[in-house]
């Protein structure tokens, strides 16, 4: 099995990439499964990012012409939109995201007094992200 770690940097953030190829399976006609991470790095937070593009760039370099392509988080506080890349439509998710969960609200997630899991040295104030 070979690997490839490719360093892609993009405008909406840095997106690492690192590509499992399997030319002996291919070759045989058996079906194969190829993996490949990416990296995304945010400024800010709620943040849109169009990842198309990157998912294409990896089906493009394993050689992938069909099949399935499962895109998941390995993040709680992060997620998967499937949607247009439409200008309106982002504004009115981050309208709704600050309806739904505010930064500016209490959470008991935040009160570090009496919050004793999932802690670390450096918590931050997070609840809305959860």
């Amino acid at each position: 099995m070979k690997s490839e770690v490719i360093t892609d940097p993009r405008p909406n953030g840095s997106a690492q990439i690192a590509i499992t190829k399997e030319p002996e399976l291919r070759a045989q006609g058996l079906p194969g499964i190829h993996t490949a991470q990416m990296v995304i790095k945010t400024s800010r937070g709620p943040q849109f990012i169009d990842i198309t593009d990157n998912v294409q760039e990896m089906l493009d370099k394993c050689g992938i012409k069909e099949g399935h392509v499962l895109v998941y988080s390995r993040h709680t506080t992060a997620g998967i939109v499937l949607n247009e890349n439409e200008p309106l439509l982002i504004k009115d998710m981050y309208r709704y995201l600050e309806k739904l969960a505010s930064p500016a609200e209490d959470y008991e997630h935040n009160n570090f007094d009496i919050r004793t899991v999932n802690m670390c040295d450096d918590e931050c104030a997070n609840g809305h992200a959860h």
